[in-house]
């Protein structure tokens, strides 16, 4: 009996625990032992129901920060708009290029650090404007750009918390299910001594792992 391969993710762990709880279950004399599998089994799956739970999270977090994202933008791109009325649709007048250094689609376009260091900018420049149809833009501008900036935060969270939670449940548990699985194996043996059964009898209880999925996720 070997210890479970080290690129197993949980899933296939849980997949293995449950072979053996059933395999045990299945003989009167070695189902005092199933229960012991059953415990770690279910912890396992607790710990995959959070993964999931957490993978769910970033999707969440991605999916509005992409919303956020096309807010912001939107909200520059109605600030060019603005800008090119105040400037009586003259591209190239002092006022347009000093609000608006290139095209609102270029500047929509650059990284999100980019587009946020344009918007605080910009947001500056509303405050002291003398036109109220560009002052206005300025809190349009600040929400927007808080908006993109929590969900950013929340994009970060939800990593942190995926890569704290494999940390804390993904070995442990492994290390716990090779625990679990030499003690039953131990426990086997004694039964199969003393019942005269060949040592293959005590193999198996224990899944082949050849025929397991090397582990991609968890």
């Amino acid at each position: 009996m070997r210890d479970l391969r080290p690129d197993l993710s949980l899933p296939d762990v849980a997949d293995d625990l449950y072979f053996l709880q059933v395999r045990l279950e299945a003989r009167v004399a070695t189902q005092h032992l199933a229960p012991l599998a059953a415990a770690l089994l279910a912890q396992v799956d607790t710990a995959i129901a959070e993964h999931r739970a957490h993978r769910r999270a970033i999707v969440r977090a991605d999916a509005q920060a992409g919303s956020a994202r096309q807010q912001l933008e939107e909200a520059v791109t109605t600030l060019g708009q603005h800008v090119l009325v105040a400037a009586g649709l003259d591209r190239d007048s002092a006022l347009y290029r000093t609000w608006l250094p290139s095209a609102p689609s270029e500047l929509t376009g650059g990284t999100r650090a980019e587009l946020v260091a344009f918007v605080q900018g910009a947001e500056a420049r509303a405050g002291a404007s003398d036109l109220p149809q560009l002052r206005d833009q300025g809190p349009l501008l600040a929400s927007a750009r808080a908006g993109l900036e929590a969900a950013s935060e929340s994009q970060r969270q939800a990593d942190d918390a995926l890569r704290s939670h494999t940390t804390a449940a993904r070995e442990p548990l492994r290390t716990a299910a090779n625990d679990l699985r030499r003690g039953l194996f131990a426990d086997l043996e004694k039964l199969r001594l003393a019942a005269k059964q060949p040592r293959r009898w005590t193999e198996s209880f224990f899944r082949q792992q050849a025929k397991q999925k090397v582990a991609v996720v968890v």
